[in-house]
């Protein structure tokens, strides 16, 4: 999309266009800088709470069970009426 620059007072300059600019020439960013900060880890080696599961839980997942065994948590649902079914 183009976008046209006209900066004199002349009601009709909109019809005359002084400078064409592209719109993604005018959208800049930046890119990340400085340090980033590591990924919080957990003690190694940890299987899951479940009597008689022996999976092993990941460094980086704060959980003291499996996906399979981790007690069902809702979403917190705002301004929206769910259907039963």
């Amino acid at each position: 999309m183009w976008l046209f620059d006209s900066h004199d007072n002349n009601p009709l300059g909109w019809l005359r266009a002084r400078r064409a600019v592209n719109m993604s020439d005018t959208v800049r960013g930046a890119a990340i800088k400085g340090v980033t900060r590591p990924s919080k880890r957990f003690e190694s080696g940890r299987v899951c709470s479940e009597k008689g599961c022996e999976t092993k839980l990941s460094q980086y997942n704060k959980a003291e069970f499996c996906h399979v065994h981790a007690p069902i948590r809702f979403p917190r649902v705002r301004g929206k009426i769910l259907n039963e079914t």
